[in-house]
């Protein structure tokens, strides 16, 4: 078996690039020109050769590379939570998967039962809000530099989701937040993250297995199927291993498969938003098994590098989106006047200038299209020192742009979702509120089926910790029975699945009937 990259001027037994060994599959996977291809499928002894494929991150989401940049240029402001967030934030998708009303077990010396193998990006390991015992890693793949020391930052918001610390007081919360899993950090992406070779993702998967990892979370993905990779998931699976994917996000060719997601030994994972609909991009086919939250989900983040909005009012903190191209504020506090669409000035509030506008999305005329530029204008006209604008549908925050940097807006903006502009507006108007933007902390947004994936990876494990008796088969049926099925067409459909992921549920159930037949 080999895995090949067509490279017409390449030796691959000059030493440039040597090929790499897949041991549980026997396979061989390097550099070839077409003649050495042709060689090669002419031999006895070898099976079969197929491309070695480029996977990718599923994810959709707005990076600024200035950002990762200006950390190299050392341009390094505060980074600290402590400073920004007045207390730990729980993002939405730990609430709708029940995963706050579930910890891991450990073992009668305090230590972890289950280990998780995150293959991704790497980890920024000394992250706050990232625990630093039980955690090991490995690189592997050409110019991928340590495990640890990874500017990609989709690594670090993947293992965040999955176990970012809730005891600490402040950050965010993952679905593990007491440190209690043993995490195992298996990097394939470089510094841009942009791709990976196939037989990496293989050769990483085997080092998971053989340092004990129990689950594999595999938030990346490419819709060729390679037939290596099959057998690799295969025979992890085979072995006891529960493998969780993202299922993708492919707005054009939503209904296509993604692998390794949609190979039958791993659990394929879709996404939904805020308000547990399917994301229109989110892979839609027959592999698509559970569904979690994966639309702007907030985590954490390389240090230093993380945009991040907030407002405060009554004394309470809730997140919000930085509109893309926001100006950044530590805190700018005024009087919340409602401004309606945003269509013209703001009334003048009874203090005078210096308000924050509450605006709405849309336009009282819904043929009508105004942008958020233009309101935000009117708002800055009126006095307006900072605003927030609100969605018009139920489809969770605002995340909007003002296209450039170049808008002239000296405000500051975050977006909201409709039901939290709602409840400003009925309970809080010409009160003080305080809106925060900042492009430094160590947290941000991302949105993909990347982002949904580890919500399952991190509730099988937990889940599995308290019934470790339990196969990786059964661990795998739990979920599918006990998954929140109000979407779904019948018991199961290509969009949601078995329903939405609820891990309460399923340990309830392991609690009562103990490990149900596969």
């Amino acid at each position: 078996r080999y895995e090949a990259e067509r490279k017409h001027n390449h030796n691959g037994r000059n030493g440039i690039e040597r090929p790499h060994r897949l041991k549980r599959i026997k396979a061989l996977a390097g550099y070839y020109t077409e003649g050495e291809i042709a060689e090669l499928a002419a031999r006895p002894d070898i099976e079969y050769i197929e491309d070695d494929v480029t996977v990718r991150q599923p994810e959709r989401v707005r990076r600024r590379s200035e950002q990762f940049q200006s950390l190299r240029r050392g341009r390094q402001r505060r980074g600290l939570l402590s400073d920004f967030i007045l207390q730990p934030m729980i993002p939405y998708g730990i609430n709708m998967t029940q995963a706050e009303r579930i910890a891991a077990k450990t073992d009668e010396n305090g230590n972890p039962i289950i280990s998780v193998c995150v293959i991704d990006s790497g980890l920024d390991d000394k992250h706050e809000d990232i625990q630093k015992r039980n955690v090991m890693g490995a690189s592997f793949g050409k110019k991928v530099g340590e495990w640890n020391q990874s500017m990609d930052p989709h690594g670090t918001h993947v293992a965040g989701t999955l176990a970012a610390l809730g005891e600490n007081r402040f950050g965010v919360v993952g679905v593990e937040s007491a440190g209690n899993l043993r995490l195992l950090i298996a990097r394939v992406f470089d510094d841009v993250g942009s791709e990976a070779k196939t037989s990496f993702i293989v050769e990483a998967a085997e080092w998971c297995a053989e340092q004990g990892a129990n689950v594999i979370n595999l938030s990346l993905g490419n819709l060729s199927e390679v037939k290596a990779e099959g057998e690799a998931m295969a025979d992890l699976w085979n072995e006891g291993m529960l493998i969780v994917a993202a299922a993708g996000n492919d707005a054009l060719e939503y209904q296509k498969k993604n692998y390794p997601a949609s190979f039958d030994e791993v659990i394929s994972v879709g996404m939904v938003g805020e308000n547990g609909e399917v994301a229109a991009d989110s892979q839609q086919n027959s592999q698509v098994e559970i569904v979690a939250p994966g639309v702007t989900v907030l985590s954490t983040t390389i240090t230093g590098t993380g945009e991040l909005g907030s407002y405060i009012i009554n004394g309470k903190q809730e997140d919000g989106i930085p509109m893309e191209y926001s100006v950044t504020e530590d805190g700018v506090s005024g009087v919340l006047i409602n401004c309606g669409y945003g269509e013209n000035t703001c009334p003048s509030s009874t203090t005078g200038p210096n308000h924050v506008c509450l605006i709405q999305r849309g336009a009282t005329d819904p043929k009508d299209t105004i942008t958020f530029l233009e309101k935000l204008e009117k708002c800055e006209e009126s006095g307006g020192i900072a605003a927030i604008i609100y969605n018009h549908l139920d489809e969770g925050p605002v995340k909007g742009t003002l296209t450039d940097a170049k808008h002239g807006l000296t405000i500051p903006v975050v977006g909201i979702s409709k039901a939290k502009g709602e409840i400003l507006k009925a309970a809080y108007l010409n009160e003080q509120v305080t809106v925060i933007v900042r492009d430094d902390t160590n947290y941000t947004y991302m949105t993909g089926t990347s982002m949904a994936s580890p919500l399952v990876a991190g509730a099988a494990a937990v889940i599995w910790s308290h019934h470790p008796h339990c196969s990786n088969t059964q661990i795998r049926k739990v979920l599918q029975l006990t998954a929140d099925k109000k979407r779904v067409d019948g018991d199961r459909d290509d969009s949601y699945g078995f329903g939405l992921l609820q891990a309460k549920e399923a340990l309830d159930f392991l609690d009562k009937h103990g490990c149900p037949d596969g």
